[in-house]
């Protein structure tokens, strides 16, 4: 049986770029020694890291170019870089190929010098930063997709555009189009978003998405102002609609601050009491949401915090070091005036040792 070799590369999804590679040990033991390398940041090509550390796994497809004979692979693999250097750019340092690597690394010391002398000259280094974003730049991009957005049927040529009209990250549509999510963002309308790749004469249907069919109204507390949809709050005081909806959802406690410097507080109209205090303070005493009662075991004494009891007791640290005998890892932390050692411990397993 004759063994068969593997030209592969590794592809920037974000800008085209490639890596190109060849092995006959296997394309699946090649790859995963790949991502061993560039999940720990060690990977030996260091273009080729700096662009993983910069974008991303999951900007990155690992696929197959083409199987040949092993002795062909020196020659495909130099041939393919080229190809790539030549259009969309290669993370590969060398030509390629096994046998010519001295050679070709003596070339790039020459080439590089050169390709220097000439990126000194600022009107010659503008001139081709100018060429290659545009040339790399929305549908001049071959790797781009047209996506379109189910809810409206409106098609853009790529992601970055689709992201622009609604202000929602890449990332997140790309997601929606492989399938990880459902929806991305709302419109503003307040309904979510859902795209897809697009396919001439395909036909897209919304997918059912629980728990967010009914468009609810929505109370900023602070201010008792009612709006129909989160969009249009979120809209007024420049906060994030996602975060607008989980405030209301219970997720989180505060949907970022008011131009007053006070934090917003959300909740559905339907669920909203105008006689309820709402008011919160991110990490300000018991509206942490991590704070623990906590109990001097020595004087019996009960407090909101550790800060609290700090403060009282001119114990340094802001708590913290009664946070290690709350742990058992210290017996006593602070003293009485009449040098009477304190002794504390989370209220609950206080009450306990009661």
């Amino acid at each position: 049986m004759n063994k068969q070799g593997v030209i592969y590369k590794i592809e920037n999804l974000a800008n085209g770029k490639v890596y190109i590679g060849q092995t006959r040990v296997g394309y699946e033991k090649r790859i995963n020694e790949h991502l061993y390398g560039l999940r720990r940041n060690s990977h030996k090509n260091n273009h080729l890291q700096r662009a993983w550390n910069k974008y991303g796994e999951e900007y990155f497809e690992f696929s197959i170019v083409e199987k040949c004979k092993i002795e062909n692979l020196d020659q495909l693999e130099v041939k393919w870089i080229a190809h790539y250097r030549n259009t969309l750019g290669a993370y590969n340092c060398e030509s390629g190929g096994n046998k010519n690597k001295v050679h070709s690394e003596y070339s790039l010391k020459k080439i590089s010098k050169a390709s220097r002398e000439k990126w000194n000259d600022p009107k010659y280094a503008k001139k081709m930063r100018e060429k290659l974003t545009e040339t790399h730049r929305g549908k001049n991009n071959v790797n781009a997709k047209r996506i379109i957005c189910i809810n409206t049927g409106e098609i853009f040529e790529t992601m970055t555009e689709a992201s622009k009209e609604y202000n929602i990250s890449v990332n997140d549509i790309w997601k929606v189009c492989i399938g990880e999510r459902i929806s991305a963002g709302f419109h503003k309308n307040g309904v979510p978003l859902q795209f897809s790749y697009y396919k001439k004469d395909e036909k897209y249907k919304l997918k059912e998405i629980r728990g967010l069919h009914e468009i609810r109204k929505v109370v900023l507390t602070n201010t008792g102002e009612v709006f129909e949809t989160a969009a249009q709050g979120a809209k007024k005081y420049n906060l994030s609609q996602g975060s607008v909806l989980s405030c209301c959802g219970g997720r989180i406690k505060s949907a970022g601050k008011l131009p007053n410097g006070e934090y917003s507080v959300w909740v559905y109209e339907d669920e909203y009491d105008s006689n309820k205090n709402y008011y919160f303070h991110r990490h300000k005493g018991s509206h942490n949401p991590r704070a623990k009662k906590i109990i001097c075991l020595t004087t019996g004494e009960i407090f909101e915090t550790m800060t609290e009891a700090a403060k009282k007791y001119n114990i340094s640290s802001n708590g913290c070091k009664i946070s290690l005998a709350c742990t058992g890892k210290r017996k006593h932390v602070g003293r009485l005036p009449d040098g009477t050692k304190l002794a504390w411990s989370y209220y609950e397993e206080g009450k306990a040792l009661k």
